[in-house]
């Protein structure tokens, strides 16, 4: 009985059900294309930008940006008629706050 030799997988027709090939990019091309991205994207901020410490003006902004975002939106359960009580981020602020004070006072 003859033997048939093993074909190797370059060898074999695509399948209908195989994943394209990949197709390698450089990396410069690849970090461009990321930054790119993520510019076009609402509220997105990359991987490497979001590992990085925030400045004390940039964390003040976006305190004040997130405790104005739950201010509009206890105004809107009010408006709707939805008693509803969170902590939020005002709470989380004051204990902060209090946590400082302590602190200071210690």
């Amino acid at each position: 009985m003859p033997t048939r030799a093993a074909r190797l997988p370059s060898e074999l027709p695509p399948s209908p059900h195989s994943p394209p090939p990949l197709q390698l990019r450089p990396i410069a091309a690849l970090a461009a294309a990321t930054a790119a991205a993520a510019l076009t994207i609402a509220h997105h901020r990359p991987a490497f930008l979001a590992a990085q410490k925030r400045t004390a003006d940039e964390a003040t902004a976006l305190e004040k940006k997130l405790l104005a975002g739950e201010r509009k939106k206890r105004r809107k359960l009010e408006a709707a008629g939805i008693d509803y009580e969170f902590g939020g981020y005002e709470a989380a602020v004051a204990q902060r706050e209090k946590k400082r004070k302590r602190a200071a006072s210690a």
